[in-house]
């Protein structure tokens, strides 16, 4: 029996011996990094570019107190009263801001405007057309003129 147990001691540290020889096994290349994961939040594109502000405002042309009767420029209680600011239209008991503006030339134009009254609100479309000389706001709709108030 002392052989076997000899043998088996023998086997042993020859098991502990390999486990402990760094020359014994092939060396080791170095671990890669992970490949690089992408996040679905660093592919977000940029913010849309702002459209151009200017692009919902009244042209100037169109801008001012119009009225069916110069005699009622300045009072609020006129029917027929328009004022036409850069970003909003009021009529005699609407009012709201101007959406769009599309220019059909130098002295026509469409505004879509949301207009406000008495609790509703509507989406309406305007077509303007201004004389040849600026002094006459004819709604093309319903073929109405305006004259421009003094400033």
């Amino acid at each position: 029996m002392p052989s076997r147990r000899h043998s088996l001691l023998v086997l042993t540290l020859l098991g502990l011996a390999a486990c402990d020889n760094p020359g014994a096994s092939p060396p080791q290349a170095p671990i890669p990094d992970p490949a690089p994961t992408v996040s679905k939040t660093a592919a977000t594109p940029p913010p849309p570019v702002p459209a151009d502000p200017d692009a919902n405002a009244a042209p100037a042309a169109f801008q001012g107190e119009w009225n069916i009767d110069l005699a009622a420029c300045g009072s609020a209680a006129n029917e027929s009263r328009l004022v036409i600011q850069p970003r909003r239209i009021r009529f005699l008991e609407s009012s709201g801001p101007i959406d769009a503006v599309t220019a059909a030339g130098p002295r026509e134009a469409t505004f879509k405007v949301t207009l406000s009254a008495e609790g509703e609100t509507v989406v309406r479309d305007y077509r303007f057309r201004l004389s040849p000389d600026g002094r006459t706001l004819t709604d093309l709709a319903v073929a109405f003129d305006r004259k421009r108030c003094p400033a």
